[in-house]
């Protein structure tokens, strides 16, 4: 057996930083913790690299600063960005919008459009992802670890800003309409030929109640497609 890291305690909590790109504190996280640690300190030691910045463990941190307890700490050279998220990815703890976050803090314009995007429109995640790159109906799940790796690219924003300011106008219409199974039915539609969006959107303002809430992306087109066809002269447009 031999030594490899030692841990070491302090209650020295200045000495530690934040390093940029971390995600933004869980407040419910934090008080949970908190009101565990307060019953039975049992905390393992957070992660720190030679310059003391917080690789794993920030919210543990905060919790000792807050109850006074001294810090455990063990500190591994050369890590940062890239291993704070590999160890947060690994206990499933990095969310959508704590990538976002990261990587627009770090500077990724891509991921600073991204969030922008995000805040104004409230679109379900995947949505935006897909809206934003090859504004497809799915996305994979290589276009999800890309985004994950911070490599994730916008193609298509001002056809996604547009698509987006529709679903806006609906919205004021339909409650539902930035659910994933009916944006994802907008989005099929958009390909058949024939289906013109800001028809659609004229017929909702004008005959909402025909538009109707479904479970699911298949029930949703028959509706689109009724609301979209109704008291229509000439060819009328099949979805389904």
């Amino acid at each position: 057996m031999k030594e490899v890291k030692r841990v070491f305690e302090t209650t020295n909590y200045k000495q530690f930083k934040t390093i940029k790109g971390n995600r933004d504190i869980n407040i419910a996280n934090l008080k949970r913790l908190e009101k565990s640690m307060k019953g039975n300190y049992l905390m393992s030691p957070i992660l720190v690299n030679e310059n003391y910045e917080v690789i794993d463990g920030q919210h543990r941190l905060k919790c000792c600063v807050s109850l006074s307890l001294p810090v455990r700490f063990i500190i591994v050279d050369g890590y940062g960005v890239d291993e704070m998220q590999a160890l947060n990815t690994i206990s499933n703890n990095w969310k959508f919008n704590d990538f976002i976050n990261c990587y627009a803090d770090l500077g990724y314009r891509d991921y600073e459009i991204i969030r922008d995007f995000n805040i104004k429109y409230n679109l379900p995640q995947t949505i935006t992802l897909n809206i934003l790159s090859d504004y497809k109906n799915s996305i994979g799940s290589d276009s999800r670890i890309l985004f994950n790796q911070g490599r994730f690219k916008v193609k298509n924003y001002i056809k996604a800003v547009q698509f987006a300011e529709k679903i806006e106008v609906l919205s004021l219409y339909f409650e539902r309409s930035k659910g994933t199974s009916f944006i994802k039915a907008i989005l099929k539609a958009k390909e058949v030929h024939g289906f013109n969006l800001d028809k659609f959107v004229s017929k909702v303002k004008k005959y909402p109640t025909l538009l109707i809430a479904c479970t699911n992306e298949k029930d949703y087109l028959k509706v689109i497609e009724n609301v979209y066809n109704y008291r229509s002269r000439g060819e009328r447009v099949r979805l389904y």
